[in-house]
């Protein structure tokens, strides 16, 4: 009989055992879920900020003659930039970025007039 009662009580322990690895997988899940949301709610904050930004860019004066606006791409790039590079190496990513935007204009200055003569 107390073999019998030796095994319930192992038994048991092993079932608290797995309980508790139970449970503490489920905490992590859960935390893993929330640290999920808390991500997704940064990134929709910094989604529209930096749609703001890129509207405000497109609603003020024209840009500097021959370059396109900044677009929120960009805007988000420079801004990691800002954040993450040392100064020295913000010149040159800001002179790549005003290359990159000088480039663009022209290609789409290129595309209308080719779309004017064809339509002509």
């Amino acid at each position: 009989m107390q073999d019998l009662h030796d095994r319930i009580d192992r038994k048991r322990d092993e079932l608290d055992v797995k309980a508790a690895e139970h449970d503490a997988e489920a905490a992590e899940d859960d935390a893993d879920d929330a640290l999920d949301s808390a991500s997704w709610a940064v990134w929709q904050a910094e989604l529209a900020f930096l749609t703001i930004i890129s509207v405000t860019e497109h609603d003020r004066p024209p840009s500097p003659a021959g370059l396109i606006p900044l677009t929120r791409n960009q805007i988000a790039h420079l801004t990691t930039i800002l954040a993450s590079q040392h100064g020295h190496d913000l010149a040159l990513r800001l002179r790549w970025s005003a290359w990159g935007r000088r480039h663009q204009y022209r290609a789409r200055a290129c595309h209308y007039r080719r779309q004017a003569a064809s339509d002509s």
